[in-house]
Parts: structure tokens; sequence; C-alpha cells
């Protein structure tokens, strides 16, 4: 069985966050389940009240802002911890669905890790490329 975790930091989103759920796919071919995942990077509106109202499947918050490279990381622990085979990151602004038109499953394919850039370009990397690089700049304090 194939999950599928669409994760979404959010800082402040209450106004946008609905459209963009609204707009995130509810299936696709050769996925079994697709959840969402909201994390709050500590906001001050009514961001998780709209992520509850949408229904989203999994909400984690920070009590106060990290930053956006840290509710990436607690996005993508909180998934793994929800048994997610496939995470996709996106922003309140919808760039998911653009990722996930570029990006098609076939069954077949294993990529562990889908990045996108505005450019709407999806790159697909190991997981351990995108690890090394992470504890690399972790390392260096970048």
């Amino acid at each position: 069985m194939t999950k599928l975790v669409i994760q979404i930091p959010c800082l402040n989103e209450g106004d946008s966050l609905a459209s963009t759920i609204a707009r995130l796919p509810r299936s696709i071919d050769g996925v079994d389940t697709i959840e969402l995942l909201i994390i709050d990077d500590g906001s001050s509106d009514d961001t998780v009240a709209v992520a509850k109202n949408c229904g989203v499947d999994h909400i984690v918050s920070h009590r106060r802002n990290r930053g956006l490279a840290q509710a990436f990381r607690t996005g993508v622990a909180a998934a793994l911890d929800a048994g997610a085979d496939i995470i996709v990151n996106t922003d309140a602004d919808s760039w998911a669905r653009k990722i996930l038109d570029i990006y098609s499953w076939d069954g077949r394919k294993r990529q562990d890790f889908v990045a996108k850039a505005r450019a709407a370009i999806a790159l697909h990397y190991s997981w351990e490329t995108v690890a090394g690089r992470i504890i690399g700049l972790a390392q260096t304090g970048r």
C-alpha cells in the first residue's frame, strides 16, 4: 500500500490555506492513500482552525516561529512517523499541484524525494543524496 503525504509548512496562512487544500489531489493512480500534513510554524492567525475545518489529516504546531527549514524538517519527520512512502512539500500557494502534474507516478518509479522550484521544475533525488546534502549543510552551519 503506497501512502503519499503532502506537507504544507504554514505561517499565518489562514487566508490562503483553504483554497490551496481544495486544489490538491485526493487520488493519484498508483497511490493508495493521500494524507495532508500542516506544519503550523507559530501562526498568530486562524491557520490551525482552517486546517481542521478542511479535514487535514495531521497538524503539527511549533509554539513560536522557527523558520521554514525547521518546519520542513518537522514535517518530514511527522510524515515518516505517519508511514509516508512519498512526501511532497509545498507552500500554501498551491505549487504542489504543478509538481504532481509533472511527476507521473506509474507504480514502478521509486523516487524518494521530489523537490520543486518556482520555475515548476521537478527534480528527483535519492533520499541518500538529499539527506547527505541536509547533513552537510547542518555541519557547516548554513
